[in-house]
């Protein structure tokens, strides 16, 4: 099974969550990826850092990244679909924000299934 790690997720990793690591520990046999979109909101983090933290927060991100099976770039394919998604929860009144349209639109196009944390 393939799983998109959403930035949530790589953000409960960092924070060594015992939930989240309990259950990439019971997938051992599933892919784990992420979307670029995830990797550029995860960056976003680590560059507001206070400068003390910095270079500590850079290298557990990139150790990290380097651990999952890989990463989804975005794509014309993604955009099409991202474009279908935004424009049924549009419809429906629900929207929500593009970033996670987009994620969204790398789990299906790839055939994975989004895990995250929704508050």
């Amino acid at each position: 099974m393939n799983f998109l790690i959403d930035t949530s997720i790589l953000i409960e990793m960092l924070r060594k969550n015992k939930d989240v690591l309990d259950f990439l520990a019971n997938h051992l046999e599933d892919r784990f990826l992420t979307s670029s979109i995830c990797e550029a909101e995860i960056w976003e983090g680590v560059y507001r850092e206070k400068p003390i933290n910095f270079v500590k927060r850079k290298k557990n991100v990139e150790v990290l990244l380097e651990s999952l099976t890989g990463t989804i770039t975005f794509d014309s394919n993604q955009a099409q679909i991202a474009g279908q998604i935004r424009s049924s929860l549009s419809l429906k009144g629900e929207l929500t924000g593009d970033l996670d349209i987009l994620i969204a639109a790398s789990a299906v196009t790839n055939d994975a299934t989004l895990y995250l944390i929704y508050p």
